[in-house]
């Protein structure tokens, strides 16, 4: 009879378990359309992305409380209703919208990445503890005043690699200190103006390759 810490039983048991977890695994993706808080859209994932129509690598998801939630339990930083660790990270989550109502549940936070998603717009957060946030490689085309009125404390300030001919926006973040804005389409004194109205503390501005679309080939002329 072979005694619970003998290699074999062991191994027999690691086994079992993945299996276990594989068809788990397979259970949720078969029902992941069905479960609140996901909503998948096709045709706002545009044809850049390189995948046909109807392709799961097309599909974007939008922000919904359920979603969150569920990616809060994979973070292991759920912990009810209302409260988060400092950090938030949902980056490459193929994400279209953001949900304010969602978001703003958690005031704790102090680090909001939501890089490499599919955003085009942002909501109006509430998060006044917040000192970095990360929206490189999306597909923002502008910055409002109102999405950025309530993160008064917004130190750090990532949208490199996005579609932006205008800082404007910024100006309503007077601890700014660090501005990222490479790769997009700013030009001229004109898009940078909002810096010199609200930025006070603006130490450091990342602003290369500028100017011009940016293309997948071939990076734009700096600014």
């Amino acid at each position: 009879m072979l005694r619970a810490n003998h290699p074999v039983a062991w191994r027999q048991r690691e086994e079992q378990h993945r299996v276990e977890q594989l068809v788990r695994e397979r259970g949720r993706q078969q029902q992941r359309p069905n479960v609140a808080g996901w909503d998948e859209s096709e045709e706002e994932a545009e044809e850049e992305e390189g995948a046909a129509p109807g392709s799961p690598m097309r599909r974007g998801v939008r922000m919904t409380d359920g979603l969150l939630e569920r990616v809060m339990r994979e973070q292991g930083q759920y912990r009810g209703a209302i409260h988060l660790n400092s950090k938030l990270a949902l980056s490459m989550s193929r994400l279209l919208s953001v949900s304010a109502g969602a978001l703003n549940k958690f005031a704790a936070l102090t680090t909001l990445q939501l890089e490499h998603n599919l955003l085009r717009v942002l909501a109006p957060l509430e998060l006044p503890l917040l000192r970095s946030l990360q929206l490189h490689h999306n597909r923002l085309a502008r910055l409002e005043a109102a999405w950025l009125r309530g993160v008064p404390r917004l130190q750090l300030l990532d949208v490199s690699y996005n579609r932006l001919a205008s800082l404007e926006g910024v100006e309503v973040l007077p601890h700014l200190a660090e501005l990222r804005a490479a790769s997009n389409c700013l030009r001229g004194a004109t898009a940078l103006a909002p810096l010199a109205r609200g930025c006070s503390g603006l130490h450091t501005a990342q602003l290369k390759h500028n100017g011009r679309p940016v293309t997948a080939n071939r990076p734009t002329t700096s600014l």
